[in-house]
């Protein structure tokens, strides 16, 4: 059968793991999809907790719990209703950390890498701190090592003026993980978020193809897109890819998944955003 590290703890009675502060402690269970176990997640557990409690001095209740799942993915305190009702609406990944997220927590230092007072090496590397603080933030889960790693490529490829290859930063996180934890290929979340770039990468080309072929806008008329095509064929090209996968391992689909990813995107990075501005001031 498939060696699975949680049951592998829990079958020597390690049932949950506690770490310990000098104003509190985090106890989790026993995760498989942490690519560095041990020392190296002492900092984002540190931090984590460190977000929690600002959450609930300034916020508190349902919605500072809400605020934390969508910031760091801890939905330990989130009440079931509530859970319940973001997976009815498919939108329960915007409480599983991912690689959207990482785009999320990059976005205020993409806006600071557009000072042309820095050169532009220095420019296109400032993201590659905050991506490698973030994945250590988001106990370095597949889904987040994979889009830290594809963020810090992207930005050397444009510091040393290199072609970005998707596919190359792909298999090299990929690479990593699977060293790391060759049991990880068996990790929900591993599968779905290498599948999900993996929908995007080959099934979206085939989608703009289609798009294009659409009736072109007349000369001097506009037309209301209440959408950008580009975020509707990402999403598509997601949803499409991942609907095999998504059926088998959670027995059901959310027919509004979609729509309602398309236009619930912005405040949910509006809440990262603003949520760990919060937290560091």
């Amino acid at each position: 059968g498939v060696f699975n590290y949680r049951s592998y703890l829990l079958s020597r009675g390690v049932e949950y793991m506690l770490t310990l502060f000098e104003d509190g402690y985090v106890l989790t269970g026993p995760s498989a999809d942490n690519l560095f176990p041990g020392v190296f997640s002492l900092p984002g557990a540190r931090a984590r907790h460190y977000i929690r409690r600002v959450l609930e001095e300034d916020i508190g209740g349902t919605r500072g719990e809400l605020v934390l799942a969508v910031m760091t993915g801890d939905t330990g305190t989130l009440d079931e209703d509530v859970q319940e009702r973001f997976r009815a609406g498919g939108l329960s990944h915007l409480m599983a950390v991912s690689g959207m997220h990482v785009t999320f927590v990059l976005l205020p230092f993409r806006t600071l890498g557009k000072n042309r007072r820095l050169d532009h090496k220095k420019r296109s590397l400032l993201l590659t701190a905050p991506a490698l603080a973030f994945m250590g933030l988001a106990d370095f889960s597949s889904s987040v090592v994979r889009g830290g790693t594809g963020a810090i490529f992207r930005a050397a490829a444009a510091a040393w003026e290199r072609p970005y290859d998707a596919r190359n930063a792909l298999c090299v996180s990929a690479a990593l993980q699977i060293f790391a934890k060759p049991y990880v290929i068996f990790n929900s979340g591993f599968l779905l978020s290498y599948g999900a770039v993996l929908s995007i990468l080959f099934i979206e080309p085939s989608l703009e193809r289609m798009l294009n072929k659409a009736p072109k806008e007349k000369r001097g008329v506009k037309t209301l897109r209440p959408v950008d095509h580009s975020a509707l064929r990402t999403g598509l090209s997601v949803n499409i890819g991942l609907m095999p996968l998504m059926a088998y391992m959670f027995g059901s689909i959310s027919p509004v998944g979609l729509p309602a990813t398309l236009y619930a995107s912005f405040p949910a990075a509006a809440v990262c955003v603003c949520g760990y501005t919060l937290c560091a001031c």
